[in-house]
């Protein structure tokens, strides 16, 4: 049976308009500023690293993704039946999911059922050294942004503020520095134009 915790669906940034750039898969940390808004409120850039940056990742094909869950015993029997269908729905078309603990057991699902079980070995560089540690003991949080590309990052008002732009294909890995101590975190993601973008976001 398929443990699984609650979700908060919130609305849903291109490096290089923040000063950072990165290889494929290099993590480069990108300097905190503090902007004044026009209401008066700050806003603080968070520090990130983009350490994965897939440009030409792509889900797999639906009836690939299907016929792969459909043959893993932890899913066989469950695909139609709550509250995994939903799950696996909510997954598979979201744009923007995020996570505040690391650990081979919580990400099982985020991993499978958003088809980014075909960038495993990709994002694995992700995971090395002190990082996992600082994402468990909350220091540090992270963001898969599929099929978007992030411009911005910024926390204001008791929120993440994600600014993403849209793109036809690609995966990026964000890892940044928490401004919170919340179990779930609060992300509102936007294209620079003001369009929300959806998210997920949890502890799974």
């Amino acid at each position: 049976m398929i443990m699984l915790l609650g979700l908060a669906l919130v609305g849903c940034p291109d490096p290089r308009q923040t000063g950072y750039s990165a290889a494929e898969t290099s993590a480069v940390p990108v300097a905190a500023t503090v902007t004044p808004t026009a209401d008066g409120l700050v806003q603080n850039a968070v520090p990130y690293d983009i350490c994965a940056d897939l440009a030409n990742w792509v889900r797999p094909a639906p009836e690939v993704q299907q016929q792969t869950l459909q043959q893993d015993p932890r899913y066989s029997n469950d695909l139609e039946t709550e509250p995994l269908r939903t799950l696996s729905e909510q997954f598979w078309t979201q744009p923007v999911i995020t996570f505040t603990t690391y650990g081979l057991s919580a990400r099982l699902e985020p991993m499978n059922l958003s088809g980014v079980w075909t960038a495993t070995d990709q994002i694995e560089p992700c995971y090395t050294g002190d990082r996992p540690l600082a994402i468990n003991q909350g220091d540090w949080a992270e963001v898969w942004i599929i099929g978007h590309r992030l411009s911005g990052l910024e926390w204001s008002n008791g929120q993440y503020q994600l600014t993403v732009e849209p793109a036809s294909k690609g995966l990026q890995v964000v890892q940044f520095e928490r401004q919170e101590a919340q179990a779930v975190l609060t992300v509102v993601a936007t294209t620079s134009g003001g369009e929300p973008v959806p998210a997920i976001s949890g502890d799974w």
